[in-house]
């Protein structure tokens, strides 16, 4: 993957009225000399340290940017039905316990209580009762794909047709 190396006011080289970041960008962690990785968890540290930065660039405070130095607390994944993996602050966990925190994170960024409130009716049904499967089947017959009606002929006065859906 290519991506756009920026310095840790998120700026690019050469160029510092213009800011990267997100997966696109390549902005070297100062902790350990490696790029952050390209996640979202990264991005939205990111766009609050460069929207200062484009607001200190317009009132011309140029010597009061922000670097971006940003310490990751872990990582979490679900990983299938009520199981996880997790490593939060060194520690690492996996199952349900990782399953459960990953989804208590989840609930607690969602925009509205609205929100919230249904993610968590839903995630308490689904610990009760087994999920819901529709199955819908299509039965065609190629006969009446391949039919020609001819200008006199209309699909609901078709005996065929009708015959087939009876």
């Amino acid at each position: 993957m290519i991506r756009i190396r920026a310095n840790n006011h998120l700026e690019l080289s050469g160029y510092e009225e213009v800011y990267a970041l997100g997966d696109c960008a390549s902005i070297m962690d100062p902790n350990n000399g490696k790029p952050y990785p390209p996640t979202a968890k990264h991005a939205i540290k990111q766009e609050k340290i460069a929207a200062q930065n484009i607001i200190f660039e317009i009132k011309g405070i140029k010597n009061n940017k922000k670097k971006f130095d940003y310490k990751t607390r872990g990582m979490m994944a679900e990983i299938g039905k009520r199981y996880g993996i997790a490593t939060l602050f060194g520690l690492r966990f996996h199952g349900f316990v990782a399953w459960w925190l990953w989804r208590t994170f989840y609930l607690t960024n969602l925009p509205s209580f609205k929100k919230k409130i249904k993610v968590i009716s839903d995630g308490t049904s689904d610990l009760f009762f087994s999920p819901d499967v529709a199955m819908i089947k299509r039965f065609v017959n190629s006969n009446l794909i391949n039919k020609k009606l001819d200008s006199s002929d209309s699909i609901g006065d078709s005996e065929e047709l009708n015959q087939h859906l009876n």
